[in-house]
């Protein structure tokens, strides 16, 4: 089984890098496309055709949840059950202004729990791997635990870049929005940020993310404190509420100031 998942984990580090550099191929030369109330681009859509191509290719019965093109395959509810979920390029509005903060978001899921993820910010030359029970690593280096540090009014937090209806903020210290919560809650991981404010997303944009921040002993639970269930977002339906990611120590305070109406 040990084997097995390693195997895994080295596929899924490698579709991640090839994504990353298909996607660089696109980066400064796509232009934007209205998508209900979000925006697209030809990028991501190829590359996630090329992310769901690769994934089928060795694992054909296995149910996909996507951002572009929904989902593929029949998702039972099983708790053994091997499915993915997939994110080209989270941060589609950095990626077409030319900004760096946008990243290729590849997670590997047996029922509700997330088991290998990569999380590729090829701009930045951030490469991120984490398997459960496993190393987690960037840039092939082992990431470090976090630590509890003092806060004071000068640490930094990630908050949505954009008004969220029914949410209000109060976090004291400095706030950053970089229009993609993968590289937030990786920011948390790397120890950058005390933590991240995430709205009510859906399960391909934090689920390779979240691992990773697990795995060096943070946590990402939703503003109520209960666990995220991403079995229960296999459709692609928005999380029921904002989540908090930060060290364990610190989610009493950041409940504290954030309201959801």
């Amino acid at each position: 089984m040990i084997e097995k998942e390693t195997d895994i984990q080295t596929f899924v580090e490698n579709i991640t890098k090839q994504a990353g550099l298909l996607a660089l191929e696109f980066y400064g030369k796509v232009s934007k496309e209205r998508k209900e109330d979000s925006i697209v681009s030809e990028a991501d859509r190829t590359v996630e055709n090329f992310l769901v191509s690769e994934i089928l290719k060795k694992f054909p019965e296995d149910y996909i949840l996507m951002e572009e093109h929904g989902s593929q395959g029949i998702f039972n509810y099983d708790k053994s059950q091997r499915w993915w979920a997939i994110d080209p390029i989270d941060g589609t509005g950095p990626f077409l202004s030319n900004l760096p903060f946008w990243s290729v978001s590849v997670a590997m899921l047996q029922g509700s729990e997330v088991v290998c993820s990569s999380l590729n910010i090829p701009i930045l030359g951030m490469f991120f791997s984490s398997r459960k029970e496993g190393r987690t690593t960037l840039n092939g280096n082992n990431l470090s635990n976090l630590s509890k540090n003092v806060r004071d009014e000068f640490d930094f937090s990630f908050v949505p870049c954009s008004p969220v209806d029914g949410l209000s903020i109060e976090y004291p210290g400095k706030r950053l929005a970089l229009a993609a919560s993968s590289v937030h809650i990786a920011f948390v991981a790397c120890g950058s940020a005390k933590g991240a404010i995430v709205e009510p997303n859906r399960a391909y944009d934090i689920a390779a993310a979240s691992l990773i921040l697990e795995q060096v002993g943070g946590c990402i639970r939703y503003l109520d404190g209960r666990e995220i269930d991403f079995a229960k977002l296999h459709e692609g339906q928005k999380m029921e509420t904002p989540v908090i990611a930060c060290h364990p120590e610190e989610f009493s305070f950041f409940q504290n100031e954030v309201c959801w109406r």
